[in-house]
Formats: structure tokens, sequence, C-alpha cells
């Protein structure tokens, strides 16, 4: 059983590109799969990241692209960002990783830029390549008993950890030392997110 990675992309581009490819994955989830049941595989689900392959990119679709996921979410409209640019927000459910290299593709085929946040707990993922924080600001994540927090930089992080366990931190490291040592007794962990 895989671990499941969530991806979230904002991908930006000229009206026209993320207009086009905003219609081509709406057209392409409304197709009824459903007929295609098989409880060991995706062929059911309309939102199978191989009917994108299939339908959008047919000159790839008998390549070897991850393609084992999902689309979990897609918004519902395009968001205008200035005069000639928009932005169109798609998420994901892979196994294990982020399925980027198909996202690639789509990305030179509509000539649009991707930026993305990927999140695997079990694999201990956490990761974007919005270096400059303009979509995915959250730096550092901080999962306590009951909770879990995103911050977007290292002096918040450390205002909530040292208050949750009464301890003085001074850098990541630190902080990841004392998380270790706490977490004997109750669960907090606390992640660097990785920009790529």
């Amino acid at each position: 059983m895989p671990h499941w990675s969530t991806t979230d992309y904002a991908i930006t581009g000229k009206h026209e590109d993320i207009s086009r490819l905003h219609s081509d994955f709406k057209r392409v989830i409304a197709i009824d799969h459903s007929a295609n049941q098989d409880s060991s595989t995706f062929y059911s689900d309309a939102s199978w990241l191989g009917y994108i392959v299939d339908e959008l990119l047919p000159d790839v679709k008998n390549t070897e692209i991850d393609c084992r996921g999902t689309v979990s979410s897609i918004s519902d409209t395009v968001q205008q960002l200035d005069e000639t640019h928009s932005v169109v927000r798609i998420s994901t459910e892979t196994a294990w990783s982020a399925c980027n290299e198909l996202f690639d593709i789509l990305a030179e085929k509509y000539h649009v830029n991707i930026k993305f946040y990927e999140e695997e707990p079990g694999s201990i993922i956490y990761r974007t390549n919005d270096s400059e924080g303009i979509f995915f600001p959250a730096r550092y994540v901080m999962y306590t008993e009951h909770d879990r927090n995103d911050y977007n930089d290292f002096e918040s992080l450390k205002e909530d950890f040292e208050s949750y366990t009464g301890v003085k931190v001074d850098t990541f490291e630190d902080m990841e030392a004392v998380a270790d040592e706490y977490e004997k007794d109750e669960d907090l962990c606390v992640y660097q997110i990785e920009i790529v």
C-alpha cells in the first residue's frame, strides 16, 4: 500500500493558455469512466491522471510517465492576476510522490509556469519550487498532539515552539533535537519545507 502524496499546483500564464488548460482538464475529468470497473486500478475514476495523459498528451501516452494518482480538485474558475496573466489551481493525490514530470510536460505544451507544494508525511516529504513564496509561502510545519500549523518564517515557528515546549532554541537544528526528546512523551514534530 503506498503512502499518499498531496500536491497543490498554482499554474500561471497568459489568459488564453490558462483558460485552455483549465477547459481541457475540466473536459477530461467530465468524461464518464465508471464502466471501467476494476477496484485494483484507477480506471473507473474520471480524475485519474492517466486520462489526462491519454487525452491531453497523446505523444507521451505510451511512455513510462508517472500518472499514479488523481486530480483531487481543480478551481472552478480561472483567476486573473493582471491584464494579461491568470492562475488556475489544481490539487492531486498520488502514490508515494508527486507526478511532477507529467506537469512539466503540460507546462511545455500549454506554455505555462507551474509552482507546486508537495506533502507526503509518511516519507517526510515537504517541498516546493515556489522559492519566492508567492503561492506557497509556508516554510515550516509543526505538528503537536492535537494540531498542525504552517509557518512562513522561523521566528513565528520559534515563538509557538517555545510556547508549547517551554524550551528556548536558537536554530532549527536545536528545535529538531528538542522535538525528538519531547516526542517520547507527547507528539511533537517540526519540519522545514525544502525549496527545490
